[in-house]
């Protein structure tokens, strides 16, 4: 008959079971053993694919939601900016700074 020591979870034998190294432990028979854990898988893949979809439900609102505020923001600038003027970034209002610098002029306007 084979046995599955549960403390140490691995398979052993009849002699195995009475050797010092398993002194102590709890042993199952191996079919007893082989259906608990699998039971055991089962429930855990289950949760983890309960857990995927949850997952990929909350990536799919996020996604959404993502997109309404892009789409959100770019309405406000049409309306901030209703010429269609454009905002100048940072780096390219620091490269007209260096140029009037280097110029010699001064920034717009004058």
């Amino acid at each position: 008959m084979k046995l599955f020591c549960v403390t140490d979870q691995q398979l052993a034998c009849i002699i195995c079971r009475d050797a010092e190294e398993h002194r102590g432990h709890k042993f199952n028979p191996l079919k007893e053993a082989a259906t608990s854990l699998r039971k055991e898988l089962e429930m855990g893949m289950e949760n983890l694919c309960g857990d995927i979809d949850a997952t990929e439900s909350l990536a799919s609102t996020q996604r959404e939601e993502i997109t309404k505020t892009k789409r959100k923001s770019q309405q406000l600038m049409t309306q901030i900016y209703p010429d269609g003027l454009r905002r100048c970034t940072v780096s390219e209002r620091e490269d007209e700074i260096k140029y009037y610098k280097h110029r010699g002029g001064c920034c717009r306007g004058k």
